[in-house]
This record gives C-alpha cells, sequence and structure tokens, in this order.
C-alpha cells in the first residue's frame, strides 16, 4: 500500500482525518484502528520492490494526529488493534492516549510463560476478544486446530469442556479486561464453516453473515446474565 502523505496531512491540520473519525463516531461507538502501529513508525519500501523484505521504519506524526483528532472529537473511543510486535512507540502512543489494547483468548492457551493472551495476564487496559476476524469460530478451532497441549491448558482451567464457545465467552467476561467482544459465531456456537477470514488464503472469505433471526431470545437472556453476573451491566 502508498504511505500516507504525512507532510500533508501535517499541513492541512489532520483535516481529512478528523473529517474520517467525525463520520465514523456517528455510526458506532467505538472505533477500533487497525494496525494500530502504522500511527507511530511505518514500513518503508521503494516502489519498485516486489517484496517487503528491503526497507526501513520511518516515524508517523501519531502524538500530533491523535492529539488534534482528540481536540475536535473530546468524547472519541479508540481501540488500538495492535496485535503481533508493536514496537515501544506504539506502546507509548497507545498509553499516552490512554487506549485499550487487543489480546485474543484462543491465543493464550499456548503453556509459555508469559503469554499476554492469557487470561490471567489480562489487565484492565484490554478488549478482550474470545476468537476474532482472522482466527476460527471458538468451536471450530476447539474440533479442527486446537493441539493436543492446548486442550489440555483449556482442561486444566475450565475442567470438562462441554461448551467451548460459551465457556470461553465466560471466562473473557470473569476478567478485569475493561470490555469484551465476541464474534456472533461463538455466541451461535457455530463451526469452522462460519470462518470469516484464513489469512493468506485467496477465496471463500468475509462471506459469511449473520442472517435476521438467527441470534435468539434465549441467546440475549444468556448473555445478559453473564453481563451481570460478572459485573458488566
Amino acid at each position: 500500500f502508498p504511505l500516507y502523505d504525512w507532510p500533508a496531512h501535517c499541513r492541512t491540520g489532520f483535516h481529512w482525518w478528523a473529517e474520517r473519525f467525525r463520520r465514523l463516531n456517528s455510526q458506532v461507538d467505538i472505533i477500533r484502528v487497525d494496525h494500530f502501529r502504522g500511527l507511530g513508525q511505518t514500513w518503508q519500501v521503494a516502489w519498485r520492490s516486489t517484496n517487503a523484505r528491503r526497507g526501513r521504519w520511518v516515524p508517523s506524526p501519531g502524538q500530533e494526529l491523535l492529539r488534534t483528532v482528540k481536540r475536535h472529537l473530546p468524547r472519541l473511543d479508540l481501540i488500538a488493534e495492535d496485535l503481533g510486535s508493536t514496537g515501544a512507540g506504539a506502546d507509548d502512543l497507545r498509553r499516552a492516549f490512554h487506549i485499550p489494547t487487543i489480546r485474543v483468548l484462543l491465543f493464550g492457551w499456548s503453556g509459555l510463560p508469559n503469554n499476554y493472551h492469557h487470561h490471567t495476564e489480562i489487565k484492565s487496559d484490554v478488549v478482550y476478544y474470545t476468537a476474532n476476524h482472522d482466527t476460527n469460530t471458538t468451536v471450530g478451532w476447539w474440533r479442527d486446530e486446537a493441539k493436543p497441549y492446548e486442550r489440555q491448558h483449556l482442561r486444566e482451567r475450565l475442567g470438562q469442556i462441554i461448551d467451548p464457545a460459551w465457556q470461553s465467552i465466560a471466562l473473557t467476561m470473569a476478567t478485569p479486561a475493561q470490555l469484551t467482544v465476541m464474534p456472533a459465531q461463538d455466541v451461535l456456537r457455530l463451526g469452522s464453516s462460519a470462518r470469516l477470514n484464513r489469512p493468506g488464503g485467496q477465496r471463500g472469505n468475509w462471506s459469511w453473515r449473520l442472517r435476521s433471526g438467527q441470534l435468539t431470545v434465549a441467546d440475549a437472556r444468556r448473555l445478559r446474565e453473564l453481563t451481570h453476573r460478572y459485573g458488566r451491566g
């Protein structure tokens, strides 16, 4: 992708960004900034390059951008999609503007020490997902992908795995995370056929859709009960 023309954005006082955030803010309650690291620095390669192996990190004016946008939209709520290696610049930027980070429960069962996706490592500045758009559904992962050691760690925490999706939903809600997110596929206990995306795959992605009436009153009642049980009402 071409990089943003940051000098031009700086000259215009980040007007385009402010208007884009303003428009989004009128449509949703919370905005997730994908690839948040790009507001700290971006990997720059020559436009003639055939791959991205040779390049250099260049700084982005994330401090000035977010300061300007927050001045225009003081009630703007953001989430930083910062999965993977983010670098100190992105972490510092996120903390400076009190923007929560993302963690995914499915990534937490490796058994490795200091796994920051593990439910015991979750802090209040986290938005905790059961699964996300790039993973399998929780049921699909449990049936088709979970490794033996992941199954063992899950059983050690949850005991008998009767309903992996809803047991995972309850586990995320029980953490100190300020917000928990569960895909509709997990609420509906759907398997791999309802997966949204397979990263790197060219076919069959983004085709799943939630149908009208697919979520039931019983689902709503169960979500409400868990919401109140864990003080999230």
